[in-house]
């Protein structure tokens, strides 16, 4: 069984489920390099850093198994599109449902 320390601290990063994302305004521009440099300072903390699932379809056009990402056009006018949504909502389902599976598991 997992056990942490789940500190009286609210504050107290150790043991808190953290996912990473990113934008930038060109293809090709380091993203996943991005992603992963973000994770540094999150294991640093003692925090649990979750991806995105292999079964997302969309990561195989947008984002990437280390976090959601989009590119948003040199100008900032280019929205997300509804595939880096898809990627970016299964990245907040998997940080939500590692955290519920946590918590269960905090109260046994």
């Amino acid at each position: 069984r997992f056990k942490c320390d789940w500190s009286s601290d609210v504050c107290s990063p150790i043991c808190k489920v953290a996912a990473v994302f990113c934008t930038n305004s060109t293809a090709h521009s380091g993203k996943e390099s991005t992603l992963l440099s973000m994770m540094i300072p999150l294991f640093h903390h003692g925090m649990i850093v979750v991806g995105v699932p292999q079964n997302v379809p969309q990561t195989a056009i947008a984002g990437s198994y280390y976090g959601a990402t989009a590119t948003s056009g040199a100008a900032a006018d280019r929205p997300p599109t509804a595939d880096d949504l898809a990627v970016a909502e299964a990245l907040g389902q998997r940080v939500a449902q590692v955290t519920q599976e946590l918590l269960k598991g905090r109260q046994r």
